[in-house]
């Protein structure tokens, strides 16, 4: 959603510079998933803090939404003003799912032989997996281009849509909080 949002309020490259900084983390968290799968597992304590930092980012970001929507208030949204590049690479830094996610997927991939364990086969399996999310999140900005005049002319809704989301967000990390207590 924010790759799109970004192609159509600024521009493709500024939303492929979010889809870089997204895919960057991702390999960097996958390759450490790789590395210390075991290690991970052992300290999921350690990505506390990390989850509720996640609820404060989801709560900022939907509460900038809402303020994005009053006509006559002079507000710039965060997605507008900030770095695209930093941008993708902070929101998916803060993504507390990436590491169990891959450290999850690189111990089935391994236990299964499908990946076969040492640097350069993990190398690789980084990198590919980089290049599939930002080939997706191109496919995303290359719709946002298409439908970008339904976008500008559609801003509120979306801010509003958008600002629902990133509580619908928060209060589901929350409960996954409360309910992992």
């Amino acid at each position: 959603m924010t790759a799109m949002y970004i192609a159509a309020r600024r521009s493709v490259n500024a939303a492929l510079l979010f889809a870089l900084g997204a895919v960057l983390v991702e390999v960097i968290y996958l390759r450490v998933s790789l590395m210390f799968i075991s290690w991970i597992i052992e300290h999921k304590s350690l990505f506390k803090v990390l989850q509720w930092g996640v609820v404060i980012l989801f709560i900022s970001l939907a509460l900038n939404s809402f303020l994005a929507m009053d006509k006559h208030k002079k507000h710039s949204p965060v997605l507008q003003n900030t770095n695209p590049l930093l941008l993708g690479f902070i929101l998916n830094a803060v993504n507390p799912l990436q590491i169990p996610f891959w450290a999850g997927w690189a111990l089935y991939l391994t236990s299964t032989k499908i990946l076969t364990e040492g640097n350069t086969y993990y190398n690789i399996f980084s990198l590919s997996a980089g290049m599939g999310t930002f080939f997706a999140l191109f496919i995303f900005i290359v719709l946002a281009t298409k439908l970008s005049g339904y976008i500008k002319a559609n801003t509120q809704k979306i801010n509003l849509l958008m600002g629902v989301l990133f509580l619908l967000l928060a209060t589901y990390q929350v409960w996954s909080l409360c309910m992992n207590v």
